[in-house]
């Protein structure tokens, strides 16, 4: 009796609801605050790393939190993607020798998501989007990965997609994305960044 009377008046006071479904599972109203977090994975294309323009995005989060009342979600996001390639050499270039490319990406911005949360929710998009890539070689004699250059440049994204609802969290969904207005100098180059994202997403609603 002392314990439900404490989880009565600690919600009382974190202005908390807690019900109870027919199933015997709690739902915690959070106030209304709602949203999708989860791991992104998936690939980048870069077009103006010529050879190197197919990246791997192995790691990445993303965040999207709508506020009480609010219509749109803001979002939070970061893909780090990887290529063991080297840009084209551009005839006469002092371009070094580079043998792998690692982008890391840092997207804030809005997105609009539609539908219910318990059904196929598809979203729209956009926001401003900060690029670090770093040019690297890898030492011959020792193997050792060796940073040649880096730049950062800030530019926009825009992206559509859909979250796929599992279960009562358990979320699946999938996003295109477009980054636009990136530009790098890198080892006496100036590289177009700009990018296509093919993205997968893992995660849960709250």
């Amino acid at each position: 009796m002392l314990a439900c009377a404490a989880l009565s008046a600690l919600a009382s006071c974190a202005n908390i609801e807690a019900t109870q479904d027919p199933g015997g599972d709690y739902d915690v109203d959070t106030g209304g605050w709602s949203g999708y977090a989860g791991y992104v994975f998936g690939h980048k294309s870069t077009e103006g790393l010529g050879d190197a323009k197919d990246a791997v995005v192995p790691a990445g989060f993303d965040l999207a939190v709508t506020p009480p009342g609010s219509p749109i979600a803001l979002v939070l996001q970061l893909l780090v993607g990887f290529v063991s390639d080297g840009p084209d050499e551009a005839p006469g270039s002092n371009i070094l020798d580079v043998d792998s490319v690692t982008t890391t990406t840092l997207n804030v911005g809005v997105r609009k998501v539609f539908g219910e949360p318990e059904a196929v929710r598809p979203f729209i998009g956009g926001g401003l989007s900060l690029l670090d890539m770093v040019f690297e070689d890898t030492s011959a004699l020792f193997g050792a990965t060796n940073r040649l250059d880096a730049d950062q440049s800030l530019g926009y994204w825009v992206g559509a997609g859909a979250y796929f609802a599992l279960g009562r969290s358990f979320t699946l969904g999938f996003a295109v994305q477009q980054t636009i207005g990136h530009e790098v100098a890198l080892t006496g180059r100036v590289f177009d960044a700009d990018s296509l994202d093919l993205l997968g997403f893992i995660g849960a609603r709250f």
